[in-house]
């Protein structure tokens, strides 16, 4: 609230109006993500990654991020208006990182699950069979992650150079040399 007047002023000489009180109403507005980070990331063993997370509102709230339950990685000191990114390197373990969007109106959050991808476990019970001069029958287990893509069986026939051949998980011994349990 404060007196405001109005003042025109040319060549001929300056005119003011009377004083008039005027309330100038601030706005307010909760904080929202205009770029949150997404849901899930899947990373390889030891990948990098860089963990975005935008936020408005009137006032601007601060972001910061969070690992885990209750390891703030922001310095309480240092915390950015809008804007935060993260950055990770040599990722090793999965782990949730949440980003919070905090002003005077509120407080959100929200969680990314940075999950790292692993390499499948090695075939076990692996038997040869029905051997002759061109060609074997190869059977094994398989007790790992169901999500499995294939196999690859690579193989050197004498006097020649290293080959593969890709195995569909769901193949069975009649169509290619394993099977998938």
């Amino acid at each position: 609230m404060g007196k405001y007047e109005c003042v025109a002023e040319n060549s001929v000489g300056t005119e003011h109006t009377k004083p008039t009180p005027l309330y100038v109403k601030v706005r307010r507005v909760p904080p929202t993500f205009s770029r949150p980070p997404e849901p899930v990331y899947e990373v390889m063993l030891g990948a990098n990654l860089t963990l975005t997370c935008v936020a408005v509102g009137s006032p601007m709230p601060v972001v910061k991020w969070r690992k885990g339950v209750d390891q703030d990685l922001t310095p309480e000191n240092d915390v950015p208006v809008g804007r935060n990114v993260l950055e990770l390197t040599d990722i090793r373990v999965s782990t949730n990182y949440t980003c919070i969007a905090q002003s005077s109106l509120g407080v959100i959050e929200a969680t990314s699950l940075v999950k790292v991808q692993s390499l499948p476990a090695a075939p076990t019970d692996v038997t040869i069979s029905e051997v002759t001069a061109t060609q074997v029958r190869l059977e094994w287990s398989y007790k790992g992650p169901e999500d499995l893509q294939y196999y690859v069986i690579q193989y050197k026939p004498k006097n020649a150079n290293q080959a593969s051949i890709v195995v569909e998980p769901t193949a069975h011994p009649p169509l290619y040399p394993g099977h998938h349990e």
